[in-house]
């Protein structure tokens, strides 16, 4: 179930934040940066980080240069998303999904794997 909410989550997020010249656009032609809400207070979808010490990336991919940590209660704004690395997240689950977003607390911004994060 939690995939499911974060599936319709984040397609409802992405669908909102296409610029109009890119919506007649195909989705495979609309460049990552362009899911990424322009108005991100009103648009962006809460989550929070799964365990301690969850790494933000600066793009989704594992090996780029982190950003900060989250941990839990602290909140993730989630505002766009895209398909990047595979990532392993402790719990053993791999992942290509990714989430950006801003945490809460701190205000890191940046790219975290979907399986370091929950509803």
């Amino acid at each position: 179930m939690h995939k499911t909410i974060r599936t319709t989550a984040l397609a409802l997020v992405a669908a909102a934040a296409l610029p109009l010249a890119a919506a007649a656009l195909p989705l495979a032609a609309v460049p990552a940066q362009a899911v990424v809400a322009e108005d991100t207070a009103q648009r962006a979808v809460r989550f929070d980080f799964r365990v301690p010490g969850v790494r933000i990336f600066a793009r989704p991919d594992g090996r780029s240069t982190r950003h900060g940590l989250g941990y839990p209660g602290q909140g993730f704004e989630v505002d766009g998303f895209a398909a990047g690395t595979p990532y392993t997240c402790d719990n053993g689950v791999t992942t290509s999904d990714w989430e950006h977003g801003r945490n809460v607390a701190t205000g890191v911004v940046g790219w975290v794997p979907s399986c370091n994060t929950v509803a």
